[in-house]
């Protein structure tokens, strides 16, 4: 007898985010306490700048870098401005 994908026997019993319904198990709701994703938003425009997006760091020693959120996913740690590259351009 073959199962479906997310039969009770494939679910671990230590994952509490799922509870019983009367028509089977519910999704993972979100965890209220999860903080909300992060977003970038550009010095110059105030859009926000997106994750595989091509940013401009611009640090206090008037040096400037490119990167993006996803070749750098600790940046948010970083001293710096942050600008979308036309932006930095702008200033």
């Amino acid at each position: 007898m073959e199962t479906a994908p997310f039969s009770r026997a494939r679910l671990r019993s230590t994952d509490a985010r799922l509870h019983r319904s009367p028509f089977g198990l519910d999704p993972p709701q979100a965890d209220a306490s999860a903080a909300p994703s992060e977003c970038f938003q550009c010095a110059g425009c105030g859009d926000v700048i997106g994750v595989y997006e091509p940013l401009v760091v611009a640090c206090g020693d008037r040096s400037a870098r490119t990167t993006s959120r996803a070749a750098e996913p600790d940046l948010r740690g970083s001293d710096g401005t942050y600008y979308h590259c036309e932006c930095y351009l702008e200033t």
